[in-house]
């Protein structure tokens, strides 16, 4: 699987993250006006589930900031490669010169 591709899928998992957790607000919303009195499992389950979602964003947001140093990464180890490349092509063509002046 290609760094594009990982980025994108985290990209759509956050965004689906984002969509569930204002879903679960508006059954939590719906709940408290059905319901005349505070009930407190409710609320300690919802603050859970917020932490929950929370915790989450931050690891998809950790995770995105280290395929993002990996991509970083390899742009530059494949810079040097073709710059090596492009070295060793040059030299190629100088020894071929050489070789068909003699």
């Amino acid at each position: 699987m290609s760094l594009p591709r990982i980025q994108s899928a985290l990209e759509k998992l956050d965004a689906q993250l984002s969509e569930t957790q204002s879903q679960v607000k508006k059954v939590e919303d719906l709940i408290r006006t059905t319901r005349a009195e505070s009930n407190s499992r409710s609320d300690k389950m919802a603050e859970d589930q917020s932490a929950k979602f929370t915790n989450l964003k931050t690891e998809l947001s950790a995770m995105r900031t280290d395929i993002n140093t990996m991509k970083t990464g390899l742009t530059v180890r494949m810079d040097s490669i073709d710059k090596r490349i492009n070295t060793l092509e040059i030299g190629f063509k100088k020894l071929e010169e050489t070789l068909r002046q003699e």
